[in-house]
């Protein structure tokens, strides 16, 4: 193996490497929007129930 290989596989495993900082960044992200879309939807449910049960 030549310096030349080792050096493309290097930049490769790098780039795969940041890519999955990323990833990784991006599934937390995620992870926190489902959570505020859930409590949203929950706050939502509260609305619509205790709407539904006045008298008008």
């Amino acid at each position: 193996m030549d310096a030349e290989t080792v050096k493309i596989i290097l930049e490769q495993a790098g780039g795969f490497a940041i890519a999955m900082v990323v990833l990784l960044r991006l599934e937390k992200k995620f992870d926190v929007l489902t959570t505020e879309i859930q409590k949203l939807l929950i706050e939502l449910d509260r609305f619509l129930t205790n709407e539904g049960g006045k008298t008008k």
